[in-house]
């Protein structure tokens, strides 16, 4: 059975490359990676800046494989973890973010 937090067993890497930002996440052999792109949002009856990042790509096939491997995952469970990976990439994007200059 699927439990929350598996990812964290996963080494990740944050990086930028061009425009993208890149989240990798590897054990052993297995590897994945999302990447996001940060949009520029500005309103148009108030002058608001919004910069979300959008999710663009996620390769994880190796990682949910992985955590099959270990934790029988039903149908149910993939959503679930679908929506892990997005949040877990997000948040690690976020922390990188925060301690750029």
């Amino acid at each position: 059975m699927y439990q929350t937090g598996v990812l964290e067993d996963f080494i990740t890497e944050v990086y930028k490359e061009g425009e993208e930002y890149i989240i990798k996440y590897s054990k052993g052999e297995y590897k994945g990676e999302c990447r996001y792109k940060m949009l520029e949002i500005t309103g148009t009856n108030k002058p608001i800046r919004q910069t979300p990042m959008l999710l663009t790509h996620c390769n994880m096939g190796d990682i949910i494989e992985k955590i099959h491997l270990k934790h029988t995952l039903s149908s149910e469970d993939f959503n679930s973890l679908s929506m892990d990976i997005r949040e877990h990439s997000l948040k690690r994007l976020t922390e990188f973010l925060s301690v750029l200059p």
